[in-house]
């Protein structure tokens, strides 16, 4: 179920989110958001997706787009831009241009990530982190994106206060209350992101 407590802010949890194959087919995705509405993995804007990676094999190809990339389980991921060599450990991030289409390599066993996307002269990518508390605030043509990546997590105050589930998801846009204070007992990773101008 979605739900929304406030003009602006959207609260997803896992159970929300679009199983699908990779754009290659080799593998399956969790997509948590796109951009525009009913927007496929060719035409999206803004792309959010939970991934796991169970084996070697190449990305899929997102010509146009930026993409970051962020380790949330398991021991390490190498990334082989044609024998140029980047590795992730645990909680670190990577932003590169989805149109490489890298080999993934997991190492030590299956890994998962989350990849943050946006297509290029339309959504900038600001910054991408992995924290353990944060107050969000979003301006003119912004917009946030916050994963739990642990129990404990929590967005708001009082009333309005909601509870996150591990790997569920908040979006705020610029229609939101200008502050919302997240607090947790680990770590989760924010987004934010701006409208090309």
């Amino acid at each position: 179920m979605i739900t929304h407590s406030k003009s602006g802010v959207r609260y997803l949890t896992i159970r929300d989110y679009q199983t699908k194959p990779w754009k290659n087919g080799k593998g399956m995705t969790h997509d948590i958001f796109l951009s525009p509405e009913n927007s496929d993995h060719s035409g999206f804007d803004l792309r959010f997706a939970l991934s796991p990676i169970t084996e070697a094999g190449p990305f899929s190809s997102f010509p146009g787009a930026d993409r970051i990339i962020t380790l949330i389980e398991g021991r390490a991921l190498e990334l082989d831009f044609d024998g140029h060599i980047e590795r992730l450990e645990p909680l670190q991030s990577l932003r590169f241009d989805t149109g490489l289409a890298p080999m993934g390599h997991p190492v030590g066993g299956p890994v998962r990530v989350v990849n943050v996307m946006a297509r290029r002269g339309v959504w900038d990518i600001e910054s991408c982190a992995v924290v353990d508390h944060a107050t969000l605030c979003c301006g003119s043509d912004e917009l946030l994106f916050l994963i739990a990546l642990s129990e404990g997590w929590c967005v708001g105050a009082g009333a309005d206060a909601q509870v996150l589930e591990p790997l569920s998801t908040v979006i705020v846009t610029d229609q939101a209350e200008p502050e919302l204070t997240c607090r947790g007992a680990g770590h989760a990773l924010i987004a934010q992101l701006r409208r090309h101008s």
